[in-house]
């Protein structure tokens, strides 16, 4: 017996019955924007905080890096390392410290020693013009992290050497010259610090620094607290003649050597710095006080 099989019409439905579809009211639109909108608001200073830690960690990598370099420098050089030269001032030939290192030159300026350093970890990511330089190769030119420049440090003295010297083609230069070996407390003085940027000037990072107000203004407010993210969140990072680095606020910098002194009796020193805003600032320590000096001092 066959079985019977029901079927079934289709019909079509009534659009007077069916539900209608609905979009988004405006008032909806308006919520979801202002909840996207307090999202991003909360995203953003982490993201930029993480971006500024990121670039502080290659920082500190780039200045440990450059001390090794410095230290096999030296050790292929009977312990000295050229801090300074002023053969070919702003040519894009030889200069600052890592000209030595990323080029091959020796101690002699011939160009035929060994490379040490890439060009790319002389400088620091944060520094807005620290890729600068005269030749347009990173860290090549007038452009590195700012190495102590110790001659007017009365400890400097028992490390550091002013001499003239005479380049492969005949003609005489002057120069800074450290002994490593005879610097007294390697773990705790300073020599790599993150620096300024002044490229009007030619320059990108300024390649030294200087403790004390027997100096140049350029020189002295060399360093710059590049990484973090306000005013009273910022710090600068730096090497020390043994090979680590650190991160110090401007209150735990100027408690660091060289900047710390001893200092001869009666020397009324100041320390000079750039801020995370670029604006140039001082260190009294005589009375202790922090001033802004705006606007700064011209440079060379």
């Amino acid at each position: 017996m066959l079985g019977v099989v029901k079927s079934h019409t289709l019909r079509k439905s009534n659009p007077k019955t069916s539900r209608p579809l609905h979009g988004f009211t405006l008032m909806e639109l308006l919520v979801v924007i202002l909840i996207i909108s307090i999202l991003i608001a909360l995203l953003l200073p982490a993201l930029a905080a993480a971006r500024a830690q990121a670039e502080s960690a290659v920082c500190l990598s780039n200045l440990r890096q450059c001390a090794m370099g410095l230290d096999e420098y030296a050790t292929d050089w009977n312990g000295f390392i050229l801090e300074e030269s002023s053969a070919y001032w702003y040519s894009g030939n030889i200069d600052d410290w890592n000209m030595f290192l990323c080029r091959g030159y020796d101690m002699n300026q011939d160009s035929n020693a060994e490379v040490y350093l890439s060009p790319a970890v002389s400088v620091c990511p944060a520094a807005p013009y620290g890729t600068y330089d005269p030749v347009g190769k990173p860290g090549m030119g007038a452009s590195c992290y700012a190495m102590l420049q110790p001659n007017d440090w009365p400890q400097g003295k028992l490390f550091t050497t002013n001499g003239t010297y005479t380049h492969p083609d005949g003609i005489p230069f002057t120069a800074t010259v450290e002994r490593l070996t005879n610097v007294p407390d390697p773990a705790g003085t300073i020599m790599l610090e993150d620096s300024m940027d002044a490229p009007a000037n030619g320059f990108g990072m300024i390649g030294e620094f200087q403790p004390d107000n027997g100096a140049t203004y350029f020189n002295q407010g060399a360093i710059r607290f590049l990484h973090g993210m306000s005013l009273d969140d910022s710090w600068a990072n730096v090497a020390f003649y043994d090979g680590h680095a650190a991160s110090f606020t401007p209150g735990q910098l100027i408690n660091q050597q060289p900047f710390a002194g001893p200092w001869p009796a009666g020397w009324n020193i100041t320390n000079y710095f750039y801020d995370f805003a670029g604006d140039y600032i001082s260190y009294t320590r005589n009375t202790k006080v922090w001033s802004i000096i705006n606007p700064p001092p011209p440079s060379p």
